[in-house]
């Protein structure tokens, strides 16, 4: 699983209450995988506590998909991300 896009967010947000952690930053991970001998890439939206911990996240089948998944659920546009090398 390789990280291809991270964005920080601001740690101020107001997020739903709960007991969940609250995140500070999104990568999006692209994940190679082989399923019923059909070789796929698929897109992961992970959400990052302060240490790095992933705290949840979405598999999506395109970078778009998980883009467009940051911006309805955390408010991110697409041209905050910043390409990992």
């Amino acid at each position: 699983m390789d990280v291809i896009r991270r964005v920080e967010l601001a740690r101020d947000r107001e997020l739903a209450v709960g007991s969940m952690p609250q995140p500070t930053a999104l990568e999006i991970r692209r994940v190679e995988a082989m399923w019923q001998g059909v070789h796929r890439t698929y897109f992961y939206l992970v959400s990052l506590d302060a240490e790095g911990n992933g705290i949840g996240g979405t598999f999506h089948e395109s970078l778009s998909n998980a883009e467009a998944q940051a911006e309805y659920q955390f408010g991110v546009s697409p041209d905050r991300w910043c390409a990992v090398q």
